[in-house]
């Protein structure tokens, strides 16, 4: 299975200029199976029913795929986009509805971009103390459940008082991030690090 975000547009079907996107669409989360026997992707369908009107986006599977963090503003959170849980039932063959994952990572700002490495949570946040912007951060994270007091804030030069966001790690040695240090307004670039730095930190 694979676990896409895909853009549902409010009015028109296109984004006509930079910085017109406020309000003209919203993200959904959508899920496909492969056909072992053909080796074809079924069609895309809604991962939870009644995502019309929230945004969800940022989906990440841990618990040997059997289990998604991802970002959503929907109802009942602390504010802006919240990580939430959700995980496969064999019963139903459907994704479990989603469990707000609690204020030791989510605040009245938003929580973006998570990803689970190990026994770790990594995600992006504007709602923490940090350099400004969206920082990203690093929680101590096991069987669905953040340990608390373990949030660390990642130092300069991978938080700026820029936009800073979804780390990824594609070895030991070498991790990757988003940016939009080089003040080109909207753009983002990818940059990379030393990983062997970042475990030590």
């Amino acid at each position: 299975m694979m676990v896409a975000t895909g853009i549902s547009y409010r009015e028109s079907d296109r984004i006509t200029e930079l910085g017109s996107d406020q309000g003209v669409f919203i993200t959904q989360l959508y899920y496909s199976v492969i056909d072992q026997g053909n080796r074809r992707w079924s069609r895309f369908e809604p991962l939870f029913e009644y995502q019309e009107g929230n945004n969800y986006a940022h989906p990440t599977f841990f618990n040997n795929d059997r289990s998604i963090v991802f970002s959503s503003d929907r109802p009942g959170g602390y504010g802006g986009m919240d990580l939430y849980i959700s995980n496969w039932d064999d019963e139903t063959m459907s994704w479990s509805e989603p469990e707000n994952m609690g204020p030791r990572v989510n605040t009245e700002g938003d929580e973006i971009y998570p990803r689970v490495i190990g026994d770790a949570l990594y995600f992006s946040s504007n709602g923490l103390e940090g350099y400004g912007g969206y920082d990203i951060y690093r929680v101590s994270f096991g069987n669905g459940i953040v340990l608390p007091g373990s949030i660390f804030h990642f130092p300069y030069p991978i938080n700026t008082v820029f936009n800073d966001f979804g780390i990824f790690y594609d070895s030991q040695d070498n991790g990757y991030f988003i940016s939009d240090r080089a003040g080109m307004g909207t753009k983002d670039d990818i940059y990379t690090f030393d990983a062997t730095w970042s475990a030590l930190s």
